[in-house]
């Protein structure tokens, strides 16, 4: 099982991500109403905590909604908590599809 191999799914299609942007994703689902800081995500999901400006989060992040399509109708959202970092927020029940499962392929 490489990297290769882990997919997120919307609406039954693979998602294109990149490794990073699938692990991004795989925190804040694992992290829903978390406070998270743009230094922690950079800790926990790059894996460093020096010498990657932190804005180098927020374009992921932005990228990340566009991917997942986390609009204002949307079951989840990335709030922007400014000064600060992220949120993962539910705006609606959630359904059983939606958060990723525990195994190589995840269905959101």
């Amino acid at each position: 099982m490489g990297e290769e191999n882990k997919l997120i799914y919307l609406d039954n299609a693979p998602l294109n991500l990149t490794p990073i942007e699938y692990n991004l994703a795989l925190y804040f689902f694992s992290h829903i109403d978390e406070l998270l800081s743009r230094e922690q995500l950079l800790a926990e999901v790059w894996g460093q905590t020096a010498d990657i400006d932190t804005r180098t989060v927020d374009t992921f992040i932005a990228r990340l909604r566009k991917h997942l399509k986390l609009e204002a109708d949307s079951p989840v959202q990335i709030k922007t908590l400014r000064g600060y970092g992220y949120r993962m927020e539910e705006t609606h029940a959630l359904s059983e599809n939606l958060i990723p499962k525990k195994r190589k392929d995840h269905q959101i």
